[in-house]
């Protein structure tokens, strides 16, 4: 198993961090994209969010809302992205490009694989022309749902990107991923209460997908 990523991180440590994530995490087989894409092609965007997180093994309620596509970032309108570090970006080509997505992750979710989390509920935002990139679409919310899942394993690496998308990878999405041509800009934002990530994507050659 091979695995192509950013020159600045060594062949060493990403195996140790796939050897980590398959431990505590084993391999799924792929996810079937053509049911993700029918519900995404209906307009469908919050029971196609629903459906990747039931692929991650994460039985949440998505509460979806909108970001306009020519937002200006604020910390008080809670109709747009609350954070000043996040950029609009632009894709380079086929149906990948730049979109953002939001995920709020509190402070008291329930573990892994419990009841607790059924129907727990998980606020999400995107950008509102989400469905001009629907293969960057399923890229960025692996990513963002596994840091979810990552998060409710209570696991040390919980915030590192580069075992986030691993983790989604291990779970079903590595060829989601790989169409998807993801990079990612994270900005995180934690309090007692809650922890907040917002990623943007971007097409670029530099991406990591096992081949």
């Amino acid at each position: 198993m091979l695995v192509c990523y950013m020159a600045e991180v060594s062949q060493k440590y990403i195996s140790e961090a796939i050897d980590n994530l398959f431990r505590l995490l084993g391999i799924k087989e792929s996810v079937p994209r053509r049911s993700l894409q029918r519900s995404f092609d209906r307009g469908v965007i919050k029971e196609c969010i629903k459906e990747i997180a039931h692929y991650l093994g994460l039985p949440i309620e998505i509460n979806l809302s909108y970001v306009p596509s020519d937002y200006v970032p604020t910390y008080r309108d809670d109709q747009r992205f609350t954070t000043q570090a996040l950029n609009i970006t632009e894709g380079i080509r086929g149906n990948a490009g730049g979109i953002a997505a939001q995920v709020f992750i509190p402070g008291h979710l329930p573990m892994y694989g419990t009841s607790g989390l059924v129907n727990f509920p998980i606020n999400v935002k995107v950008s509102e022309d989400v469905e001009e990139y629907k293969e960057t679409f399923f890229a960025i919310m692996a990513h963002e749902l596994s840091h979810v899942v990552l998060y409710s394993l209570q696991y040390s690496q919980k915030d590192n990107e580069l075992y986030t998308d691993i983790a989604a990878m291990l779970l079903g999405f590595n060829q989601v991923m790989k169409r998807g041509r993801k990079v990612v800009n994270v900005h995180e934002e934690s309090s007692l209460l809650s922890t907040k990530t917002t990623t943007e994507t971007i097409t670029n050659n530099n991406l990591w997908v096992f081949v």
